[in-house]
This record gives structure tokens, sequence and C-alpha cells, in this order.
């Protein structure tokens, strides 16, 4: 198997310097490994995702370990560079491993 990515927070800032306008935050989020994201162990091929099988596929257990240390670095990013700021809305793919 694949060794995980890191999870890195990457930022991208764009400012508007117009006096009075308001601001807004926006932050993407990758879900973690899937089963799709896995090579075959034999061929190294990636998996054909035409395959049903592979139209919803949920994390791996180093997904659900990426999800959780992604989930921990927001949580304290958002609480370093947005002090204060509440979080205004979520928007999230209905597909099982974003859910998870």
């Amino acid at each position: 198997s694949q060794p995980p990515p890191s999870t890195k927070i990457r930022t991208m800032e764009m400012t508007n310097e117009a006096p009075g306008q308001k601001t807004q935050t926006v932050v993407f989020v990758r879900h973690g490994i899937a089963r799709h994201n896995i090579l075959d162990e034999k061929t190294r091929e990636p998996p054909d995702l035409k395959n049903p099988e592979l139209f919803d596929p949920p994390l791996i257990m180093a997904g659900k370990r990426q999800a959780l240390d992604a989930g921990e670095k927001l949580r304290t990013w958002w609480h370093t560079t947005q002090a204060g700021e509440q979080l205004g809305l979520v928007i999230s793919s209905p597909l099982t491993r974003c859910l998870q």
C-alpha cells in the first residue's frame, strides 16, 4: 500500500482593500485516502474507476486517520487565524468518504 500523504493546511489569501467591505474566508478540505485511491498491489496500476463498486468507496483506515488529523489541524488553524470569527457555512459532498 502507499504511504498516506501528509495533512497540511495550505492557504491562499485574496484581499480587497476597499474600505468598509467585509471579508470571507473559504476553506477547502480534501477527504483522506479511500479504496479508489489505492494502486493494485500486483500491477501497481490505479483501479478502474468505472467499476461500480468504486462509485462511493469509504475511507480506508489510513484515510480515517488523515481525516481526524485534518480536523484537528483545521480546528487549530481556525482558532489561531480566525479568532473570534464564527463559522458561517459548511458545504460537503454527499459521498461517503466526504461525510466520514
